[in-house]
């Protein structure tokens, strides 16, 4: 058995791979309007700005960010205790009575390093999950009071038609699932609607908001 095996990036690249950037996955670029058409008095809002703005999301970056260093600080703790382990084993007789139970140690620790590597990525990526989801929600909830006070009765999301390749299917999977041709841009919504989303969450008590073992 190859008792290096522990090391091969059980953890960190998974840490450094859950970042910010999983907290902006609603990409979209887009302008606010206002028209009236038929009657019904429409807007759109750039929703990547609003949550990339967001005094909440910035917080929780930051939270991110010192939850992803005390999990690689406790993740170099681990290895070089296993790497003592290893190193304790390697300078044993393998004919010394006490090797036996010093290697199953060393394998039983293996196993707790990776236990603990696969808990804390899982509950890291479900944070991360949870919380885009809560932000998205506020936005929701803070373009419904802006567009009722505005008298918006509809408001869109738009985005720019962009094709990730010429193949004709994609680009026709791509226009389909495109809702919104047009919209002018006589009205924008998107920093009264910001404006909203943060004097909300600023005028409640800071706390914690990601939950880690």
């Amino acid at each position: 058995m190859n008792t290096r095996n522990w090391r091969g990036g059980l953890f960190v690249g998974l840490v450094v791979g859950v970042s910010v950037a999983s907290l902006s996955v609603l990409n979209a670029q887009s302008s606010g309007t206002a028209a009236v058409a038929g009657g019904t008095r429409t807007g759109t809002i750039d929703v990547q700005r609003v949550l990339n703005e967001s005094q909440q999301q910035k917080d929780l970056a930051d939270e991110l960010r010192q939850i992803r260093e005390r999990l690689e600080g406790e993740n170099t703790q681990r290895r070089q205790r296993l790497d003592a382990m290893q190193a304790a084993l390697d300078a044993m007789n393998p004919e010394d009575p006490a090797y036996g139970g010093r290697q199953r140690e060393f394998l039983q620790a293996q196993i707790d390093y990776k236990n603990w590597a696969d808990v804390n990525d899982a509950a890291l990526k479900r944070e991360v999950g949870v919380w885009t989801a809560q932000l998205y929600k506020e936005m929701l909830r803070s373009t419904q009071a802006v567009a009722a006070q505005g008298g918006f009765e509809l408001v869109f999301y738009r985005d720019e038609f962009v094709s990730p390749s010429m193949d004709p299917e994609t680009v026709q999977a791509v226009i389909r699932d495109r809702k919104l041709i047009y919209a002018a841009t006589t009205t924008d919504v998107t920093q009264t609607v910001l404006d909203k989303m943060n004097g909300d969450y600023r005028a409640k008590p800071r706390q914690p908001m990601m939950q880690m073992p």
